[in-house]
């Protein structure tokens, strides 16, 4: 009996200094491992990287989410007819409360000189139990107070999976591609809101993503250039702020044709052309069958319009216009001459600023027929019914923003910006169009 009162000091002298180191300590670092892998390439080759964020929170935050693990509690043992210890833990302040119950029986079992097998048993079921929670509270110890980062053995557990799969696929024959996550159609456009980009998909189908941002990436023809030059069949969008308020100021007559719309909207305009983009010093209207024109209003009452080249019209230079400057439709582009059938549907002209980017509804040429139904009042229809009213002005909207899309066929090539001048070398989105030829510049 000496010797199991001797053995169960040590026991629970030992545990109550692990207890306080415990309690002593004012906040808690815990780490949290993150795992992401590196795009796939013609070769599928798993590249993982591992990162560590270590967490601090106070003791009261960590203990209070603390509970005895299944297989400690699993492991105590009960002594019959022993009404005076439970066991029983669902909480850290449970375990100082267990510990001084259990001293308190065993003071007990000496002053009244408990002796014989019944005390020898109940003894060593105590005993037995606090090295059960002396190894809990170890456990609990290494969490909370000296716990170490563990990035190396997870990286090295990591890349040993990786180098382990990368070898498998070597071994493999025949054609072995990884399907990566792709981004929905017109993903983050400001150009473009949720209908009218699930309007251009039904139009032209899925599968664009974005080559050219004019508010990020400079209006500048030359960056639109080297953006989007031999890119394949593109989308270009553009959208406008349609305000009536200086048409009703300046031509109060105008009042009773706007009183009917809002005071201002926004209108996205675009065209498509299958002919890949370039730049040339000499303008030129490039035949293009399958371009098209569209204007998609936010007005419910104006349905989405769509132009396509009229068949009397196809081989008659309908198409985009190729030039040092930036994206433009039309027929029969001249310079000098003003009618509206020879005006293009955009005008980027070379320079900085939305200013230098006109396009108007009216601009479209009859070489376009509208094949959609509904109507589809731009304001320059506005515009021009003021001006039938003997009314003088003429206002073409200026774009907040501009956007070109290609269409995925291969890759995944990059969005990227040439090197050389003041601005650094950027990789932005993966974005690309059929027909590319690589990437011009260098990915970061």
């Amino acid at each position: 009996m000496i010797e199991s009162l001797k053995q169960f000091r040590d026991l629970y002298d030992r545990n109550m200094q692990i207890i306080s180191r415990i309690e002593q300590t004012k906040y808690i670092t815990t780490f949290s491992y993150e795992c992401s892998w590196g795009p796939s390439t013609s070769t599928p080759v798993l590249e993982p990287s591992v990162r560590e964020h270590p967490i601090k929170m106070p003791l009261e935050e960590f203990l209070s989410a603390w509970t005895l693990k299944p297989e400690f509690t699993s492991a105590l043992q009960r002594v019959p007819n022993d009404p005076t210890v439970v066991w029983d833990m669902s909480s850290w302040s449970d375990m100082r409360t267990v510990h001084q119950r259990v001293a308190q029986a065993v003071s007990f079992m000496e002053q009244v000189g408990a002796t014989g097998e019944r005390a020898e048993q109940t003894m060593s079921v105590y005993a037995s139990n606090l090295k059960i929670l002396q190894k809990a509270l170890y456990e609990t110890e290494e969490e909370s107070v000296s716990e170490r980062s563990q990035l190396n053995s997870r990286k090295k557990k990591i890349l040993e999976a990786a180098r382990a799969f990368n070898e498998a696929v070597a071994q493999a024959r025949g054609p072995f591609t990884i399907p990566t996550p792709t981004t929905p159609d017109f993903h983050n456009s400001k150009t473009l809101g949720k209908a009218q980009a699930r309007q251009l998909v039904e139009w032209f189908g899925s599968g664009w993503q974005l080559l050219y941002r004019a508010s990020e990436d400079g209006w500048d023809s030359r960056i639109f250039h080297e953006l989007c030059d031999g890119k394949g069949p593109t989308l270009t969008v553009g959208v406008a702020s349609h305000s009536y308020r200086d048409l009703m100021a300046n031509y109060p007559l105008s009042r009773q044709v706007a009183s009917n719309y809002p005071l201002s909207r926004q209108v996205a305009y675009g065209g498509y052309t299958a002919v890949p983009w370039r730049s040339q010093d000499r303008e030129e209207v490039i035949n293009d069958d399958e371009s098209c024109l569209f204007v998609l209003d936010e007005l419910v009452e104006n349905k989405p319009a769509l132009f396509r080249v009229s068949e009397s019209r196809r081989q008659c230079h309908t198409g985009p216009i190729m030039s040092n400057g930036g994206p433009a439709f039309g027929r029969d582009y001249v310079g000098i001459r003003l009618e509206s059938e020879q005006l293009p549907f955009f005008a980027f002209l070379r320079g900085d600023g939305p200013q230098q980017t006109r396009f108007s509804q009216e601009n479209i040429s009859s070489a376009y027929i509208k094949v959609t139904s509904g109507a589809s009042l731009s304001l320059a229809n506005l515009a021009k019914r003021c001006m039938l009213q003997n009314l003088s002005g003429y206002w073409e909207p200026s774009p907040s923003d501009l956007e070109v899309y290609g269409r995925i066929t291969s890759g995944p090539p990059f969005r990227t910006r040439l090197q050389g001048g003041n601005e650094p070398n950027r990789a932005i989105s993966a974005s690309a169009a059929s027909g590319s030829r690589g990437v011009r510049g260098s990915a970061a």
